[in-house]
């Protein structure tokens, strides 16, 4: 934003000053400088005044500033505030606002707002700011979130939210919630049971969905702002009305695993409503130790410029992973740049999970014009994969990535084909009546999973029997992620193979027609995570069935990477450079897919030895969940995998037989007859 063009009635626009150097132009390396203001008092119709000063946010004691979480607003409608006396300086109207909501009329409030302590036109100084932003929020005395100005029913909302809050408490290190004990036999806070928001004649639900869904909630940066802020005094205000963020999160918990109905006469609202309250959900959660996790939960944020799409996560992934992954702000690249380098930095200090995440209808975007089918474009708000690199899977076998860039923008790997999608299963056919979208209810979904039952000729020939293909349609319904499949972790995994079994059997039974009765919890789980909604069901030239993008075609290629942990969907391409890929197959990459068939390294490895049975397990010292393999029921679970022949000491630490694994490279696939080839991706 322009600020040197105001200058009426004499009074002279802001200036910056550097504040990476000295007062005698030496450069600061020592320190982490930033600006912060002092919100002067004042009344309603007073003009704003606000002094800035430099401060160093790594001093001990940390300087005291409360820190402002906001929506810019629209930056073309702008106000005008003074600062430092003279000086005049434009804001947004929506700052505006809020100034004067924050301003006391009695005493100094002491601020970083980031539209006014960053020089947002110094392109080397808004990158280094925004570097630092993680340690701006974390050293805040508290984070101050402005959601706006209070609403027709907004006050109904917040008062709601704080009385219920007074009948349970959430046990975040466990995720339990925990009623009052003196609420005596009312379960209305049990997940099985319905919640509806009818009170005193009010409209309670459609007040929270409202709040729920002001455009705070939808900002990139917010997720590390509020993530970083110090959770039991982080407040949010709307208007002159307060609210903890501590509390409005104990809400979000409430009510993220209930079936509750915002609208009584509305199923698609209630349904966006409930997937909002799981994306607010996840703003308070600390920092995770995935990057890509971080990245994902973000797709459906909106940010002005598509570079803060990485930027605005960088404060709030696991410092521990900073050794071998660091991304400097850096805004005289372009977003393509940027998400390009983040891709060969994963690649290079990781493995290929990143393919999950390059999904999606890609839009005509300046970003996606130069972007490779390889690398995830972050502005595409569906761009998920399948499986979305979950720990379960495991289609390369623990094995590690060897992919290498040639030219500017192909990739260039080893990777099996193991088949091609020769037709597709049944559409459903679901006469929607609701406007904005597809009914995801249990009874469509119940509906949905029969119609789309792959029954025919060649899949009855692909696995000799109804029976086998019913149970291949389980895997692939749940993308495999059964009880059964963990040891000792009681909170992995949706249900036992067998329940999930009996439920597709009643399915089949009652011919698609869900009874109107209230289902079982058993039952709620199974179609709250079945993965039809992801893709479509793909049968392949040999007629075994999978789940793959919707973007997939038939022709498509099924490839297995090392060091990827999901079967990649490709097409194949003639649009290549052939100064160097004249001797490589050319592919783009669709996206991810579940075939049971390969999730265990099948197509790399082979199939695990009669009587062998691989799990995953949490092994001492090691925060990954990792395969454990055993023989019969008495034996013991081991980390060594059989087919790679690489025994080792069980004492040996994760990382020691993460680096052993590195041992398993392309030639030595090649030398136990794994037909590897070299493809190019574009």
């Amino acid at each position: 934003m322009n600020t040197n063009n105001i200058s009426p009635n004499g009074r002279m626009p802001y200036t910056y000053r550097c504040i990476y150097k000295t007062s005698d132009g030496k450069i600061v390396s020592d320190r982490k400088p930033a600006r912060i203001l002092s919100l002067q008092p004042g009344g309603w119709d007073d003009e704003i005044r606000i002094a800035l000063k430099t401060v160093d946010i790594s001093s001990n004691p940390p300087p005291e500033y409360e820190a402002l979480s906001y929506v810019w607003g629209i930056e073309t409608d702008t106000a005008t505030v003074r600062i430092d006396g003279n000086h005049l300086f434009k804001v947004t109207s929506g700052l505006y606002t809020a100034l004067r909501h924050l301003r006391r009329t009695d005493v100094t409030r002491i601020f970083w707002i980031d539209a006014i302590c960053i020089n947002q036109q110094d392109l080397v100084e808004r990158g280094r700011q925004v570097a630092q932003m993680g340690d701006i929020y974390r050293t805040a005395t508290r984070v101050v979130v402005w959601l706006g100005l209070e609403g027709e029913h907004s006050k109904l909302a917040l008062d709601h939210i704080k009385r219920m809050c007074q009948f349970f408490n959430v046990d975040w290190t466990t995720n339990a919630l925990i009623p009052k004990p003196w609420i005596g036999p009312d379960d209305f806070w049990k997940t099985t049971t319905p919640f509806h928001f009818r009170q005193d004649g009010q409209d309670v639900g459609r007040a929270l969905a409202d709040l729920f869904f002001r455009p705070w909630f939808e900002r990139v940066w917010i997720r590390q702002e509020i993530a970083l802020a110090k959770q039991d005094k982080a407040i949010m205000q709307c208007g002159r009305d307060e609210i903890l963020w501590s509390i409005f999160k104990d809400y979000l918990f409430f009510v993220s695993d209930k079936e509750c109905y915002y609208s009584e006469d509305d199923i698609l609202r209630n349904q966006e409503v409930a997937v909002r309250v799981k994306q607010i959900l996840e703003l308070g959660t600390q920092t995770r130790s995935d990057f890509l996790y971080v990245m994902q939960g973000a797709r459906w944020a909106k940010c002005k410029d598509p570079r803060d799409r990485i930027y605005g996560a960088l404060s709030i992934y696991d410092p521990g992973m900073a050794a071998g992954f660091v991304i400097k702000p850096d805004y005289t690249l372009s977003a393509a740049e940027v998400y390009k380098n983040m891709a060969l930095l994963y690649l290079k200090h990781h493995s290929l999970r990143i393919f999950s995440y390059t999904g999606g209808e890609r839009l005509k975007t300046s970003v996606d014009v130069s972007l490779p089918s390889w690398v995830p474009d972050w502005t595409v708000q569906d761009g998920h994969g399948i499986i979305i690199s979950q720990p379960w899977v495991c289609a390369s076998g623990r094995t590690n990535a060897y992919a290498r860039l040639v030219g500017q923008t192909t990739l260039r790997i080893e990777g099996v084909i193991v088949s091609r999608i020769a037709e597709f299963g049944p559409e459903p056919d679901l006469r929607v009546s609701f406007p904005g979208g597809a009914d995801v209810s249990p009874r469509n979904l119940f509906k949905m999973a029969y119609q789309m039952f792959p029954l025919c000729e060649k899949t009855l020939k692909g696995y000799e029997s109804r029976d086998l293909l019913v149970e291949a349609y389980c895997k692939t319904l749940l993308l495999g992620l059964f009880k059964d499949l963990f040891l000792s972790l009681p909170s992995m995994g949706i249900l036992y193979f067998s329940e999930a079994i009996e439920i597709l059997r009643d399915m089949f039974e009652k011919r698609g027609i869900l009874p109107d009765e209230t289902l079982s919890e058993l039952k709620q789980r199974f179609f709250r995570h079945i993965s039809l909604v992801l893709g479509k069901v793909a049968i392949t030239e040999a007629g075994r069935i999978g789940l793959v993008p919707k973007t997939a075609i038939v022709g498509d290629s099924l490839c297995v990477f090392p060091g990827c942990p999901g079967v990649m969907v490709l097409r194949s391409t003639t649009d290549v450079d052939r100064s160097f890929s004249d001797h490589c197959d050319t592919y783009r990459v669709v996206g991810d897919a579940y075939f049971d068939d390969y999730m265990m390294g099948e197509a790399l490895l082979g199939e695990l030895p009669e009587g062998c049975k691989a799990r995953f397990a949490h092994w001492p010292g090691d925060t990954h969940v990792e395969l454990a393999f055993s023989v019969g029921t008495k034996s013991n679970p081991t980390r060594n995998d059989p087919r790679l022949g690489l025994d080792h000491d069980e004492a040996l630490s994760p990382e020691q037989i993460r680096e052993r694994r590195k041992e398993i490279t392309p030639q030595v696939l090649r030398d136990r007859g794994i037909l590897l080839k070299q493809l190019d991706l574009i």
